[in-house]
Protein backbone atom coordinates (compact mmCIF):
# COMPACT_ATOMS: atom_id res chain seq x y z
CA UNK A 1 0.00 0.00 0.00
CA UNK A 2 2.91 2.51 0.45
CA UNK A 3 3.57 2.27 -3.09
CA UNK A 4 0.36 3.82 -3.95
CA UNK A 5 0.72 6.87 -1.55
CA UNK A 6 2.33 9.66 -3.64
CA UNK A 7 -0.44 8.84 -6.73
CA UNK A 8 -3.48 8.93 -4.13
CA UNK A 9 -2.10 12.07 -2.76
CA UNK A 10 -2.00 13.63 -5.81
CA UNK A 11 -4.78 12.09 -7.49
CA UNK A 12 -7.76 11.27 -5.59
CA UNK A 13 -9.64 13.13 -3.50
CA UNK A 14 -9.99 10.98 -0.14
CA UNK A 15 -6.23 11.07 0.26
CA UNK A 16 -5.51 15.11 -0.68
CA UNK A 17 -5.17 16.24 2.90
CA UNK A 18 -3.53 12.42 4.40
CA UNK A 19 -0.04 13.44 5.48
CA UNK A 20 2.59 10.41 5.25
CA UNK A 21 2.71 9.04 8.78
CA UNK A 22 -0.77 8.82 9.02
CA UNK A 23 -1.23 7.05 5.46
CA UNK A 24 1.42 4.41 6.40
CA UNK A 25 0.05 3.87 10.09
CA UNK A 26 -3.86 3.37 8.92
CA UNK A 27 -2.70 0.92 5.38
CA UNK A 28 0.93 0.02 6.34
CA UNK A 29 0.88 -1.38 9.68
CA UNK A 30 3.91 1.23 9.97
CA UNK A 31 5.95 0.52 13.40
CA UNK A 32 9.55 2.07 15.06
CA UNK A 33 11.81 -1.25 14.06
CA UNK A 34 14.61 0.19 16.31
CA UNK A 35 15.85 2.08 13.59
CA UNK A 36 12.81 3.66 10.76
CA UNK A 37 9.39 3.55 10.61
CA UNK A 38 8.94 0.01 8.54
CA UNK A 39 6.03 0.59 6.44
CA UNK A 40 6.06 -2.45 4.55
CA UNK A 41 2.86 -4.01 6.33
CA UNK A 42 -0.81 -3.81 4.89
CA UNK A 43 -3.80 -3.30 7.25
CA UNK A 44 -7.31 -1.91 6.90
CA UNK A 45 -7.08 -3.32 2.86
CA UNK A 46 -10.94 -3.94 2.50
CA UNK A 47 -11.61 0.04 3.31
CA UNK A 48 -8.47 0.79 0.99
CA UNK A 49 -9.95 -1.55 -1.62
CA UNK A 50 -13.38 -0.12 -1.09
CA UNK A 51 -11.82 4.02 -1.64
CA UNK A 52 -10.19 2.50 -5.06
CA UNK A 53 -13.24 1.18 -6.71
CA UNK A 54 -13.59 3.15 -9.94
CA UNK A 55 -10.23 4.96 -9.43
CA UNK A 56 -8.11 2.44 -10.11
CA UNK A 57 -8.46 -0.35 -12.67
CA UNK A 58 -5.47 -3.09 -11.77
CA UNK A 59 -4.84 -5.83 -14.63
CA UNK A 60 -2.31 -8.45 -13.83
CA UNK A 61 0.54 -9.32 -16.48
CA UNK A 62 -0.98 -12.82 -17.60
CA UNK A 63 -4.35 -10.65 -18.85
CA UNK A 64 -2.24 -8.04 -20.75
CA UNK A 65 0.00 -11.15 -21.96
CA UNK A 66 -2.12 -14.25 -22.60
CA UNK A 67 -0.36 -15.78 -25.04
CA UNK A 68 3.22 -14.89 -23.07
CA UNK A 69 5.09 -17.90 -22.07
CA UNK A 70 6.53 -18.48 -18.61
CA UNK A 71 10.29 -18.56 -18.93
CA UNK A 72 12.37 -22.13 -18.29
CA UNK A 73 14.50 -21.61 -15.24
CA UNK A 74 17.38 -23.98 -14.43
CA UNK A 75 19.72 -24.00 -11.53
CA UNK A 76 23.19 -25.07 -12.75
CA UNK A 77 25.40 -26.79 -9.74
CA UNK A 78 29.61 -25.98 -10.13
CA UNK A 79 32.30 -27.42 -8.68
CA UNK A 80 34.53 -24.83 -7.37
CA UNK A 81 38.16 -26.86 -6.03
CA UNK A 82 39.70 -25.38 -2.71
CA UNK A 83 41.97 -23.52 -4.87
CA UNK A 84 39.02 -21.46 -6.59
CA UNK A 85 37.79 -21.06 -3.16
CA UNK A 86 41.33 -19.93 -1.12
CA UNK A 87 40.24 -16.59 -1.32
CA UNK A 88 37.12 -17.19 0.15
CA UNK A 89 38.41 -19.41 2.90
CA UNK A 90 41.20 -16.89 4.20
CA UNK A 91 38.45 -14.27 4.49
CA UNK A 92 36.44 -16.60 6.65
CA UNK A 93 39.04 -17.43 8.55
CA UNK A 94 39.97 -13.35 9.25
CA UNK A 95 36.25 -12.80 10.01
CA UNK A 96 36.17 -15.82 12.45
CA UNK A 97 38.93 -14.75 14.11
CA UNK A 98 38.09 -11.44 14.53
CA UNK A 99 37.85 -10.10 18.34
CA UNK A 100 34.53 -9.13 19.25
CA UNK A 101 33.55 -5.56 19.76
CA UNK A 102 32.26 -3.51 22.60
CA UNK A 103 29.69 -2.41 20.65
CA UNK A 104 27.04 -4.65 19.55
CA UNK A 105 25.19 -2.72 17.35
CA UNK A 106 28.99 -2.18 15.26
CA UNK A 107 29.08 -5.77 14.91
CA UNK A 108 25.68 -5.82 13.04
CA UNK A 109 26.96 -3.72 10.93
CA UNK A 110 30.16 -5.09 10.07
CA UNK A 111 28.17 -8.23 9.43
CA UNK A 112 26.36 -6.63 6.47
CA UNK A 113 29.53 -5.63 5.17
CA UNK A 114 31.40 -9.17 5.32
CA UNK A 115 28.54 -10.54 3.95
CA UNK A 116 28.78 -8.10 0.63
CA UNK A 117 32.83 -8.88 0.63
CA UNK A 118 32.17 -12.78 0.43
CA UNK A 119 29.41 -12.69 -2.24
CA UNK A 120 32.45 -10.92 -4.12
CA UNK A 121 34.56 -13.41 -3.56
CA UNK A 122 32.01 -15.99 -4.49
CA UNK A 123 31.61 -14.29 -7.51
CA UNK A 124 35.23 -13.62 -9.10
CA UNK A 125 35.69 -18.04 -7.64
CA UNK A 126 32.68 -18.50 -9.95
CA UNK A 127 34.21 -16.33 -13.35
CA UNK A 128 35.66 -19.58 -14.65
CA UNK A 129 32.79 -21.95 -15.05
CA UNK A 130 30.49 -19.12 -16.02
CA UNK A 131 32.46 -18.67 -18.28
CA UNK A 132 33.06 -21.82 -19.54
CA UNK A 133 29.08 -22.77 -19.21
CA UNK A 134 28.37 -19.73 -21.27
CA UNK A 135 30.85 -20.77 -23.82
CA UNK A 136 28.98 -24.20 -23.94
CA UNK A 137 25.91 -22.19 -24.50
CA UNK A 138 27.15 -20.38 -27.44
CA UNK A 139 27.68 -24.04 -29.41
CA UNK A 140 23.72 -23.67 -29.96
CA UNK A 141 22.34 -20.08 -29.55
CA UNK A 142 23.78 -16.59 -31.36
CA UNK A 143 24.01 -14.62 -28.16
CA UNK A 144 23.80 -14.94 -24.22
CA UNK A 145 22.52 -12.05 -22.07
CA UNK A 146 25.06 -12.44 -18.53
CA UNK A 147 23.99 -10.30 -15.72
CA UNK A 148 26.42 -9.88 -12.46
CA UNK A 149 26.39 -7.62 -9.92
CA UNK A 150 30.33 -6.56 -9.00
CA UNK A 151 32.22 -4.72 -11.16
CA UNK A 152 35.06 -7.16 -9.83
CA UNK A 153 33.39 -9.72 -11.76
CA UNK A 154 32.33 -8.13 -14.85
CA UNK A 155 35.53 -6.73 -15.36
CA UNK A 156 36.91 -10.49 -15.32
CA UNK A 157 33.81 -12.14 -17.20
CA UNK A 158 35.25 -9.43 -20.06
CA UNK A 159 39.23 -10.72 -20.18
CA UNK A 160 38.07 -13.96 -19.76
CA UNK A 161 35.85 -13.29 -23.12
CA UNK A 162 38.06 -11.14 -24.83
CA UNK A 163 41.03 -13.78 -24.18
CA UNK A 164 38.93 -16.58 -26.02
CA UNK A 165 37.72 -13.95 -28.74
CA UNK A 166 34.03 -13.52 -27.88
CA UNK A 167 32.70 -10.55 -28.94
CA UNK A 168 31.10 -8.86 -26.11
CA UNK A 169 29.78 -5.55 -24.77
CA UNK A 170 29.57 -4.00 -20.73
CA UNK A 171 26.30 -2.29 -19.97
CA UNK A 172 27.06 -0.99 -16.58
CA UNK A 173 26.71 1.71 -13.61
CA UNK A 174 29.12 4.92 -14.37
CA UNK A 175 28.72 4.50 -18.31
CA UNK A 176 27.10 7.96 -20.11
CA UNK A 177 23.85 7.65 -22.25
CA UNK A 178 25.81 7.20 -25.18
CA UNK A 179 28.39 4.59 -24.31
CA UNK A 180 24.89 2.62 -23.04
CA UNK A 181 23.15 3.08 -26.63
CA UNK A 182 26.31 1.68 -27.86
CA UNK A 183 26.31 -1.46 -26.05
CA UNK A 184 22.75 -1.96 -26.86
CA UNK A 185 22.97 -1.31 -30.62
CA UNK A 186 26.00 -3.66 -31.19
CA UNK A 187 24.65 -6.68 -29.01
CA UNK A 188 21.52 -6.31 -31.14
CA UNK A 189 23.05 -5.60 -34.91
CA UNK A 190 26.74 -6.87 -34.59
CA UNK A 191 26.27 -10.59 -35.21
CA UNK A 192 29.91 -11.20 -34.00
CA UNK A 193 28.89 -9.20 -30.39
CA UNK A 194 27.14 -12.54 -29.05
CA UNK A 195 27.36 -11.81 -25.40
CA UNK A 196 26.04 -8.82 -23.12
CA UNK A 197 27.31 -8.82 -19.55
CA UNK A 198 25.28 -6.45 -17.74
CA UNK A 199 25.14 -5.08 -14.42
CA UNK A 200 21.86 -6.29 -12.70
CA UNK A 201 21.06 -2.54 -10.70
CA UNK A 202 22.21 -0.56 -14.39
CA UNK A 203 20.73 -3.27 -16.70
CA UNK A 204 18.21 -4.55 -14.50
CA UNK A 205 15.28 -2.11 -15.39
CA UNK A 206 14.65 -0.23 -18.12
CA UNK A 207 16.96 -1.87 -20.71
CA UNK A 208 14.81 -2.09 -24.23
CA UNK A 209 16.04 -4.40 -27.46
CA UNK A 210 17.52 -7.04 -26.21
CA UNK A 211 14.44 -9.23 -26.39
CA UNK A 212 14.46 -9.32 -30.52
CA UNK A 213 18.14 -11.04 -30.88
CA UNK A 214 18.42 -12.95 -27.42
CA UNK A 215 16.05 -15.35 -25.62
CA UNK A 216 18.67 -16.57 -22.81
CA UNK A 217 19.94 -14.77 -19.69
CA UNK A 218 22.85 -16.31 -17.33
CA UNK A 219 22.76 -15.29 -14.08
CA UNK A 220 26.91 -14.94 -12.74
CA UNK A 221 25.52 -14.00 -9.38
CA UNK A 222 22.58 -14.35 -7.74
CA UNK A 223 20.28 -11.77 -6.35
CA UNK A 224 18.79 -12.07 -2.99
CA UNK A 225 15.33 -10.43 -3.88
CA UNK A 226 13.39 -12.67 -6.10
CA UNK A 227 11.50 -9.54 -7.68
CA UNK A 228 14.25 -8.34 -9.03
CA UNK A 229 15.89 -11.55 -10.99
CA UNK A 230 12.42 -11.60 -12.29
CA UNK A 231 12.77 -7.94 -13.80
CA UNK A 232 15.93 -8.93 -15.19
CA UNK A 233 14.77 -11.72 -16.78
CA UNK A 234 11.75 -9.53 -18.11
CA UNK A 235 14.01 -7.39 -19.97
CA UNK A 236 14.16 -10.60 -22.34
CA UNK A 237 10.93 -11.72 -21.70
CA UNK A 238 9.47 -8.49 -23.16
CA UNK A 239 7.32 -7.56 -26.61
CA UNK A 240 9.36 -8.33 -29.75
CA UNK A 241 10.56 -11.99 -27.96
CA UNK A 242 9.76 -14.64 -30.64
CA UNK A 243 11.96 -17.91 -28.85
CA UNK A 244 10.81 -19.29 -25.54
CA UNK A 245 13.50 -18.13 -23.27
Amino acid sequence: PIELYPVLRALHPDFATIDFATYAHRYCGAYWNGFQLDVKGATRIDELEAKLQGFMLRRTEAEVYPDRVEPLLHQVPIELSISDLSAIIAAEDEIGGREARLSSSFDKCSQLGDTARLLRLLGLAKVARVVAFVDDILETVDKVVVFAHHRDVIKELSRRFAAQSIGHVIFQGGMNDIEKDYAKKAFAVDKNTRIFIGQDDAAGTGVDGLQRVCSTVVFAEWDWVPGETRQRIKRLGRTGQKEKL
